[in-house]
């Protein structure tokens, strides 16, 4: 399944590397760019619904499967067509492929893996993500475009022919009543474990779940669903709007104009992308061991610190006649530190709260809606990148970017329970808990 997700990376990421070839080859102008890196979110908006809803009807696994096809599709239509109309179609054609990964793909984790290790495996989307990303700035950097798109078509194809091999999810079973694939399919995940208390618990949890009807009023239809939609969109808001996905999109073209120098731009991702790497996989070991609210808040504080200095440097190098080269080092390390405090939390955490904290008769819904404001989270951040920069400064990007990072830190003490190394079902009975509401069988 992790696959899947550095389908969705390459997808995301692929337009970085060739600001000058776009430039070149179509005649875009910073104005287009900045359109095709951020249109993606547009078809990502509309189709995460539908993808959702499909996972309900056809199964977890079956509309994964159709990652593959579209990537190739797309990857088709970069290598043999030019034109700005022909790269929106391959921008729309990817957004699909967002919506897919990001409403199906956490879900489809969280369902598979006992509560043991689901932390785990949730942070492991935030590292295959961030290797598909480094992945796409050392391929697309430093080979010729044809041998690129050859390169990023890898990737479908390895998730196809692996991830066709995988069960369904057996909470899906559940879901349709099918009792025997669902225990055939525990037996499979479970590597011959003993599967009979998961199976009674499970069958038990989704079966009181599910005699209630899972439709949009269902997401704010107690104090508990309305908690648990305020928790995961607490931590989307500080994921797609505290600048990481601005930063990585744009990395090579808001580091061109530097001053110092000290390195240079595709050097300076390439760095960028190792870091980001890195980071994940280690937090992927974090998850369980410290716990989900605290490395939100931990992360959320060293994010806001992280993107002040930063802010700080470019305010300087803009608005003053101080010399920062001297300074150089105020830049390197704000986005350093930013790249590891954003993994440690809200960066790796996004796809585990919410899988976590929607219960069962809401967790497509809830993930189609989430899917929803994420992108369009993740739409103003990369339009107002440009914009803010044109406007005020390379410096207000990050203040803002501070300021929103800052307002996660608050809303997660607040807000955000602990739930590492809970079942689903005690997720949910811990919001009710909270909330003070009766604890009748949910997960």
């Amino acid at each position: 399944c992790n696959l899947c997700v550095m389908c969705a990376a390459s997808s995301f990421m692929w337009l970085e590397p060739l600001s000058e070839w776009l430039k070149r080859e179509v005649n875009a102008t910073t104005s287009d760019i900045s359109w095709l890196t951020s249109s993606i979110e547009f078809s990502d908006i509309i189709f995460v619904l539908p993808c959702s809803l499909l996972a309900d009807r056809w199964g977890r696994r079956t509309v994964l499967l159709i990652i593959g096809p579209l990537c190739i599709i797309s990857w088709a239509l970069a290598m043999f067509t030019r034109g700005l109309i022909f790269l929106y179609l391959v921008r729309c054609i990817q957004g699909i492929i967002l919506g897919v990964v990001f409403a199906v793909a956490p879900m489809y984790s969280a369902e598979i893996s006992s509560s043991k290790i689901r932390g785990c495996l949730g942070a492991n989307f935030s590292f295959m993500w961030f290797l598909g990303t480094l992945y796409t700035y050392a391929t697309g950097h430093y080979t010729s475009y044809r041998t690129y798109i050859i390169c990023l078509s890898i990737f479908p194809i390895l998730f196809s022919l692996s991830f066709f091999f995988m069960p369904e999810s057996p909470y899906y079973y559940f879901m349709v009543k099918d009792n025997v694939k669902a225990a055939t399919a525990l037996k499979w995940l479970r590597s011959g474990e003993d599967i009979n208390d998961e199976f009674c618990l499970t069958q038990e949890a989704v079966l009181n779940d599910m005699k209630q009807k899972g439709g949009w009023v269902d997401l704010f239809a107690t104090s508990s669903d309305r908690r648990a939609f305020l928790i995961v969109q607490i931590v989307a808001f500080v994921r797609y709007m505290s600048g990481l996905t601005a930063i990585i999109a744009f990395a090579s073209d808001t580091f061109a104009s530097d001053s110092d120098r000290l390195i240079k731009p595709e050097q300076f991702t390439l760095a960028m992308g190792t870091i980001l790497c890195i980071s994940a996989l280690f937090s992927s070991f974090l998850s369980d061991t410290v716990g989900r609210r605290r490395l939100l808040i931990w992360s959320t504080i060293g994010s806001t610190l992280s993107n002040l200095s930063i802010s700080i440097y470019f305010f300087l190098q803009e608005k003053t006649s101080v010399h920062v080269q001297t300074i150089a080092w105020m830049k390197y390390l704000g986005v350093a530190s930013f790249c590891v405090c954003s993994n440690v939390g809200f960066g790796q955490l996004i796809q585990t709260v919410q899988a976590e904290f929607f219960p069962t008769h809401t967790r497509c819904i809830g993930g189609a809606v989430t899917g929803v404001t994420s992108g369009i989270f993740a739409f103003i951040n990369l339009k107002l990148y440009h914009t803010l920069n044109e406007i005020f400064g390379m410096y207000m990007n990050f203040l803002t970017f501070a300021l929103v990072s800052l307002i996660g830190a608050i809303m997660t003490f607040i807000y955000i329970p602990e739930s590492a190394n809970k079942s689903l079902a005690e997720v949910n009975e811990n919001i009710k808990k909270i909330t003070n509401e009766p604890l009748i069988g949910s997960v």
